[in-house]
């Protein structure tokens, strides 16, 4: 249209007629002087809108180089703005990365520190254990040896005077000794209790036969002689005068019987051809016996015993007291060499005690140290449980921020390909006739097409159908177009009107009446600009042709 008002102003000649023209014009046509100056007013007319239009031919092109200029600027602005967070992100990730490392470095050195702290406290602990152990097993050692070497000292103190009664006694009655026990033998009968008494007036009591020797000792005397083993008290419960129970029997074959009820006191029969000797019998009836004690010198209690009756009293008499004194010498010696024996044997308990004392202390201050040293390394372990954890934190700190530098750095990145593409684009849009308003392209065909063509055509130009969004924007476009397709459609769904980008329809321009679905085909809107109201939509089907308009958002990325 301008090319045309150029080509039209420039058929007409602008020279504006000089003084001398006018005046001999007036002389001579004097009567055409109104024709003339109506064809002055429409030259000067045509001049100005020339003037005019030139004006604004040089204003839109200023406008051009002012927006091309500042879309220059910006990417420029863009671009190194970019670089410098590039940089700045790549010094960042650099230093983050070295800082990493080395606070990886340091936790792992922590780590193998605090594993071995752990294993020296677990070890020190089981020492201590150990020594706390050993040293209650010392101090029972220590109290056992102490409480035995004052009964040893107590014994001492009388075993003089108590052997020579005990050792008195056995030579005048003629004691036999087997292994650590003294045995009598009476040469008379008596029932089981009298003879029981005896033994006990004696300082004994009945015997008690605990082994198979002491059974052959006794056997080979030949003599059928009362034992310490009785059930008077219940019935089948053989115990041994001292109250234990029978554990050791060496009974004949089929006995004890308990033969009419009666038979409840223990006798070593005799012949006999095996070991096992004892019978059962009545406790009445008489026989010898044999009485026993240990050498644990009981206290010696005063009897009258004399020798037998048919010896001479002055033969016997010497005869005693010269093996009296035999035997009285040897176990006096005995007793000697027991008494420096266990002299001897307190002499190496206190030096032992001594030792176990010291080492006792020693381990006291051993375990002192150890306690003091564990206190330590618990404080030292809290410690470094506290600075691990702090660099836990701090390294957590880091990579969130690391994180972050990444995610802006992304950012960046998607902001610097979008401007690229949208300035590609943009610049694209200026050389393919497009029409700008507000933060959107539009682009308004001149071929009809259907409903689906069109919008393949606009997304094949990189955009899609106009989504008309305000009043503005619909005036707009009706001033460009007077009938053409936009992205609404109720395709999928009858009565569901949505925008091409899947949003629902919230601001509508429908005309009287619309949308009606005549038949049911009507799918698609158009623009309509066919009567004077401000609502220009219709819906027509899909297949019906018509131009289109194409919507090119500008729209830029947030930078998080």
């Amino acid at each position: 249209m301008e090319e045309g008002i150029y080509a039209n102003a420039s058929r007409f000649e602008l020279r504006e007629p000089n003084q001398e023209e006018t005046q001999d014009t007036s002389t001579k046509r004097t009567t055409g002087t109104q024709q003339r100056g109506r064809e002055i007013d429409f030259l000067s007319a045509v001049r100005r809108g020339c003037r005019h239009s030139r004006l604004a031919v040089v204003c839109l092109g200023l406008l051009s180089v002012l927006l091309l200029t500042t879309n220059i600027l910006l990417y420029m602005y863009h671009v190194h703005e970019k670089e410098t967070k590039d940089q700045t992100i790549s010094s960042l990730a650099v230093n983050l990365t070295a800082e990493r490392e080395t606070l990886l470095s340091s936790i792992r050195d922590l780590t193998e520190k605090r594993d071995q702290l752990n294993i020296s406290n677990q070890n020190l602990i089981g020492e201590r254990d150990q020594l706390h152990i050993s040293n209650q097993n010392l101090i029972g050692e220590r109290d056992h040896l102490k409480n035995t070497l004052s009964k040893e000292r107590l014994l001492l103190q009388d075993i003089d005077a108590d052997l020579v009664k005990w050792l008195e006694k056995l030579h005048l009655e003629d004691w036999k000794k087997f292994n650590n026990s003294y045995y009598y033998f009476s040469t008379v009968r008596k029932n089981w209790i009298e003879a029981r008494q005896d033994c006990r007036a004696r300082g004994a009591d009945l015997v008690i036969i605990n082994s198979r020797e002491e059974q052959e000792f006794i056997q080979k005397e030949n003599i059928y002689v009362w034992i310490g083993l009785s059930d008077a008290e219940e019935e089948g419960q053989w115990k041994c005068v001292d109250g234990s129970p029978l554990t050791t029997a060496f009974w004949r074959t089929g006995e004890p019987s308990d033969h009419d009820g009666n038979e409840n006191c223990a006798t070593v029969s005799i012949p006999a051809e095996t070991h096992n000797a004892w019978n059962d019998v009545p406790c009445s009836d008489t026989a010898r016996w044999i009485c026993e004690f240990t050498r644990t010198f009981p206290k010696f209690q005063e009897t009258s015993c004399l020798p037998n009756a048919d010896m001479n009293v002055d033969q016997a008499k010497d005869r005693t007291i010269l093996a009296w004194k035999k035997n009285l010498t040897a176990e006096r010696e005995t007793s000697m060499s027991i008494f420096r024996n266990l002299t001897e044997e307190r002499d190496q308990l206190k030096n032992s005690n001594k030792n176990l004392t010291e080492e006792r202390d020693q381990l006291k201050n051993s375990n002192k140290n150890l306690t003091e040293e564990r206190d330590q390394l618990k404080n030292s372990n809290k410690n470094l449980i506290g600075e691990r954890d702090q660099l836990k934190n701090s390294n957590k700190n880091l990579t969130e921020e690391r994180d972050q530098l990444k995610n802006s750095y992304q950012c960046l990145i998607g902001e610097r390909d979008h401007l690229n593409k949208t300035l590609s684009k943009e610049q694209k849009l200026h050389s393919d006739k497009w029409r700008t308003f507000n933060s959107s392209y539009y682009y308004f065909s001149t071929v009809g097409k259907n409903w689906s063509e069109a919008r393949q055509d606009c997304r094949a130009r990189g955009a899609d159908l106009v989504i008309i969004n305000s009043r503005k924007e619909q005036e707009f476009i009706l001033n460009k177009i007077n009938y053409g397709w936009i992205g609404l459609s109720d395709a999928e769904k009858e009565g569901q009107w949505k925008w091409v980008d899947g949003s629902p329809l919230t601001t509508a321009f429908w005309r009287t009446g619309e949308p009606s679905d005549h038949e049911g085909k009507e799918n698609c809107a158009v623009v309509s600009k066919l009567d004077q109201t401000q609502n220009f939509w219709n819906d027509v089907p899909c297949s019906d042709t018509a131009k289109c308009v194409c919507e090119f958002p500008l729209l830029f990325p947030k930078v998080l």
